[in-house]
């Protein structure tokens, strides 16, 4: 069994072995030979055994397992254009099913113990079967997740999936049109792992160090060996199509400037159409003379170049979308038929109010701000952008009492991260559904608020228990129209997002219902709102609607609350059973002071019934017919719980410190009527404006990332501030506060470019200053947000006098956001922000397959082209030239015990004294104690046959002795074996003195009668035994029995048969 060592040099600790044995003989002069050439050994032995150890030895172990993973494109490309030819039973099918086929069809030979797993992939990797000796599940390949194509990802997914001990190969089926990672590079991994590969792979071709393979090869020589990769070409070739291909614009310019734009457009065949532009949604007017606003255009086969004009708007970016309509039906890819390009034009953007739904007209807040001459639009929640590109257009955003069940989470963050990355201002003014009150807690937003929502312990008061009652029937599992979720899921969802929004002291529990009921959060204070939303959002459908039970319990659960204000929520989508006592149960709800609010999802729930128990109830009804929105209303419908957040009182509003040029003047101001409770939050970065007299928060603000976040705790559209309007100084404060939150303009001094080509996003930045001195050595950070939501952060490094640049991997379609901050040393300089775009349909701009790549990968890795007309024939489970599978397994543990045993043996050794005398006689010893098992049962057998033949002996001697006596006293009567064996019987019951003493009496008898006559105690003994005793009745006339026992023998006779009875039964 082959041996390897992960750390071979260490072998050489071994050698010390010769320097301890030359010291160990010099030591030892004195011992005995043996003695001492054993210790010599013995050390010898652990220093060899240590050295072995600290190298880690390993035992190589092969295995004939296979296992097979199949890696399967489902982009775009493949689905629009790929087919398998030969194939008639799948004929008119699409290329999935027909890919589906394909892998059954060539898994049919797989042997009992191989196993088959599958790796699907368009731009995103996903498993969908793990490598599995069974019948692998196929029904859930067809997936669709982003677009793109990213084969280096799910190659290194698949690898990551093979299990150990098992022969390993990739198949592959692709076309090969990668828009994102490396193949071939991922290929090479899998080949060159351990420095080995085949054909043009290899050490050399993975460009893995030396060190680092020969460290792979001692760890694990299965992966020397690599991992085939199979490749099942998916060819197709497009033979007609027009796309444009770009659109090229000048990085800057000023607001309102004219600039070019460059469409260029590729077509296979000679083609006409129209070009439609659009700035931020909106159509640029190409033909101002025409009442056309398109522009038309001849396309020729090839690339051809279209340049336009536009004006620039006076937002901080502008986007610029350009889209080909060609007149010939034959184009076939529409996806591919646009592009955009993005123009920087800084300067100062407008203010987003977004005005909550309680406020109404007119608005003083927002004629203050137009009054100020500040840009201004005014949007409702649901309105505001959800792209960040878009978003960048405001320099601040202004919440003015909006609630978060108002506005989506993603959305919410995207806010935040406009604030914390690109410097966007933030302001939140006070009302019903503000701050706490409007269930921002656990959001976003609230990590950027300058206040706490939470209030001090000493404040909080336990006033209100909430009971969500949850419908989880089998009609919740029903999937909603636009979105990829269950109703049961956006429910659970919207019952979490509510329990978050609540304060920690109040209390809340949970209780779901389909045909039983049962408690799903325990009614208690809500001070661990995560942990609890998350065992919501677990919540599983199935069974039928009874809501009664429901109800009943969650009653139950509120008699014991010692609150003030109790509140039932009830979500059902469906007919309840025994509705008839529903309005009762609802009244006797009310009558214990629970207020009952109802939720009635889709068209199928009982409207009129659960319309009817809100009313009963003292509560709320909430039909919901989109249950996209249901997680909104479930926020909206608990946010009465949240009402002890709301102080309504009079109060004159109190300036801290010297007084800033914001709240210059606001010591004269009139009262305000109420305000949204907070606390501070204690960070030295907030600076405190206004309070109450109660020393509660009025007015702070700080910088929260790059942005700057304002508070106002009471209102700004007259509920609360009604005195202030019409207050001279009341329009100069609401503008000046949005001034102070504003961003800052951004950078003329930098000249701006983001591209995006194959894949990777390259960012260059120009000092433009007129002295362009000082603008080396620049540290310029920034973020980039990409199409799908995630942020990254990253550095520009100087390449040339002036220059920084930057590149990244960009493979999605769609654009990214990017906001960079230089700093010249400590001085920050004004933020510049940017875009750059990914063409959508980037999958379709390619017209065949590539080929030459999937033969590079094959190449590679020691793989084969494999025949889509023949799934049998593709052997995927044949071992002919793949290497068998080797494993290295530790052994560690059993050297260790065996350097413990001849550590004892060396100590032993050392501290005894022996000689080669010693030893030989205890091993001669030894072998004496310890004979073979065979002599030692012959022995026994042949001892035991002894003593049964002397038994034999004595029993014949008896016998004839006992004949003889016979004769002489005239008794013929022997007695049989059972009288025998009961006398003993009872002479073995009699105590051992008593035995001893009538033995010594027998002897002594015996002896005398020999001698001729009679001692006294054999005189004294004689009349004791039964038959003296009839001899004596026959003297004296007595009757005499008819037969007699060996007792009744006469004389000596009678003595010697008794001695031997005695002595045969001890």
């Amino acid at each position: 069994m082959p041996i390897r060592f992960d750390h071979p040099e260490l072998l050489l600790l071994g050698l010390l072995a010769l320097p301890l044995a030359w010291i160990g003989w010099r030591a030892l002069r004195a011992a005995e030979g043996l003695r001492k050439a054993t210790i010599l050994l013995l050390r010898a032995a652990v220093v060899l055994l240590l050295a072995g150890l600290l190298a880690s030895p390993r035992v190589e172990r092969s295995h004939d397992d296979l296992t097979v993973i199949g890696v399967l494109d489902i982009s775009g490309s493949v689905r629009r254009f790929a087919s398998l030819p030969d194939a008639p039973e799948q004929a008119g099918r699409g290329a999935i099913s027909q890919l589906r086929w394909w892998f059954r069809e060539a898994t049919r030979d797989k042997r009992p113990d191989d196993r088959f797993g599958m790796v699907v992939f368009d731009g995103r990797a996903a498993v969908v079967a793990t490598p599995t000796r069974g019948s692998w599940p196929d029904e859930d390949i067809d997936l669709a997740m982003i677009e793109g194509t990213n084969i280096a990802e799910a190659i290194r997914l698949a690898m990551a999936m093979f299990p150990p001990n098992t022969g390993r190969r990739l198949v592959l089926a692709t076309d090969g049109n990668e828009t994102a990672g490396d193949a071939l590079a991922a290929a090479r991994e899998a080949a060159g792992m351990a420095g080995a590969g085949f054909g043009s792979g290899g050490a050399a071709a993975s460009g893995a160090p030396a060190a680092l393979n020969d460290r792979l090869m001692r760890v694990n020589p299965s992966r020397l060996l690599g991992v085939p990769i199979d490749v099942l070409p998916l060819a197709y070739r497009v033979e007609s199509d027009t796309q444009i291909a770009r659109v090229e614009a000048p990085s800057a310019g000023r607001p309102g400037q004219i600039v070019p734009l460059r469409v260029v457009i590729e077509s296979l065949q000679p083609a006409t159409g129209w070009i439609t532009l659009r700035r931020e949604g909106a159509i640029v007017d190409l033909s101002p003379d025409e009442d056309e606003f398109r522009r038309r255009v001849d396309v020729p086969a090839g690339t051809s170049v279209h340049t336009l004009a536009a004006a620039l708007g006076d937002t901080p970016i502008n986007r610029f979308e350009a889209v080909f309509e060609p007149d010939d039906a034959a184009d076939l890819l529409p996806e591919n038929n646009r592009a955009e390009a993005f123009i920087a034009s800084p300067g100062t953007g407008a203010a987003l109010l977004v005005r909550g739904s309680a406020v109404g007209e007119p608005d003083p807040f927002e004629a203050a701000l137009r009054e100020a001459s500040i840009p201004l639009e005014v949007v409702s929640p649901g309105r505001v952008p959800r792209e960040m590109l878009t978003l960048q257009a405001y320099d601040v955003i202004i919440l003015q009492n909006v609630g978060a069940w108002e506005i989506d989470p993603p959305v919410q963050e995207t806010i935040a991260r406009s604030v914390n990355d690109f410097g966007t201002g933030l302001i939140m003014l006070g009302g019903e559904n503000a701050f706490g009150a409007g269930g921002w807690n656990g959001t976003p937003v609230e990590a950027i608020l300058p206040v706490e929502l939470d209030l001090p312990r000493s404040l909080r008061l336990t006033e209100a228990a909430l009971v969500i009652v949850l419908d989880k029937s089998g009609s919740m599992a029903r999937p909603v129209a636009g979105a990829r979720r269950s109703q049961q899921e956006i429910a659970n969802e919207g019952t979490a997002w509510a329990i978050e929004s609540l304060q920690p002291d109040s209390q809340v529990g949970v209780v779901v219902f389909d045909s039983f009921s049962q408690t799903r959060v325990p009614l208690g204070p809500n001070t661990n709102p995560r942990e609890t939303a998350e065992r919501v959002r677990s919540i599983s459908p199935g069974g039928g609607t009874h809501i009664g039970p429901a109800l009943r319990r969650a009653q139950d659960m509120l008699r014991t609350a010692n609150v003030r204000r109790k509140y039932i929520v009830l979500l059902t989508d469906g007919q309840s059973e025994m509705p008839e006592d529903l309005r009762a149960l609802a009244a006797e709800l009310s009558a214990e002071g629970i207020s009952l609010s109802t939720i009635a999802v889709g068209d199928d729930a009982d409207h009129g019934l659960l319309r009817d128990m809100a009313t009963i109830g003292g509560g709320q009804f909430y039909p919901v017919l989109n249950p996209n929105t249901l997680p909104a209303v479930m926020v909206d419908s608990v946010r009465v719980v949240n009402r002890p957040l709301i102080k309504e009182a009079t109060f004159q509003p109190v300036v801290v410190g010297p007084g800033a040029a914001l709240t210059q003047g606001m010591d004269r101001a009139p009262a305000l009527h109420g305000l949204v409770l907070t606390s501070f939050r204690e960070d030295p970065r907030v600076t405190v404006e206004m309070v109450t007299p109660e020393e509660e928060p009025l007015l702070t603000h700080w910088q929260a990332g790059l942005g700057r976040v304002a508070a106002f705790a009471s209102d700004a559209h007259g509920e609360w501030s009604r005195d202030w309007v019409g207050w001279s100084e009341a329009e100069s404060f609401w503008a000046q506060l949005t001034r102070l939150v504003t961003r800052s303009p951004l950078s003329r001094e930098f000249e701006f470019d983001a591209r995006i080509d194959d894949g990777r996003l390259t960012i260059t930045l120009d000092a433009t200053s007129a002295s362009r001195m000082g603008m080396d050595q620049l540290v310029v950070t920034g973020t980039v947000y990409g199409p799908d939501g995630r942020s990254r952060e990253i550095r520009l490094r100087q390449v040339a006098p002036g220059r920084y640049a930057a590149a990244i991997d960009a493979p999605q379609s769609g654009h990214s956001v990017i906001a960079l901050m230089p700093r010249r040393g400590q001085e920050a300089l004004a933020p510049i922000i940017g875009a750059a775009s990914q063409a959508t349909g980037v999958e379709y701009r390619r017209y065949r397959s590539n080929i030459d790549l999937l033969r590079r990968v094959a190449d590679e890795t020691g793989g084969r082209l494999l025949e889509a007309a023949d799934p049998r024939g593709a052997d995927l489970f044949d071992r002919e030239g793949l290497p068998p599978s080797v494993s290295l397994l530790p052994v560690w543990r059993e050297l260790l015990w065996l350097l413990l045993g001849l550590v004892l043996l060396d100590v032993t050794a050392r501290r005894l004294a022996w000689d080669r005398d010693t030893i030989a006689r205890a091993i001669s010893a030894a072998v004496a104690r310890v004979r073979h098992p065979r002599e030692r049962t012959r022995e026994v057998r042949t001892t035991l046959a002894s003593l049964k033949e002397r038994g034999r002996e004595v029993e014949q001697t008896v016998e004839r002795e006992g004949a003889a006596f016979s004769k002489l006293t005239g008794d013929s009567r022997l007695r049989t074996r059972e009288e025998v064996l009961a006398q003993r019987a009872r002479e073995q019951g009699t105590d051992a003195a008593s035995q001893q003493a009538r033995r010594e009496a027998a002897l002594d008898q015996l002896a005398g009668r020999r001698d001729g006559g009679t001692s006294d105690s054999a005189a004294q003994a004689a009349p004791t035994s039964g038959h003296a005793r009839r001899q004596g009745e026959a003297r004296s006339g007595g009757h005499a029995e008819p037969e007699r026992g060996d007792d009744e023998a006469p004389g000596t006779m009678r003595d010697l048969l008794k001695i031997k009875k005695r002595l045969r039964g001890e």
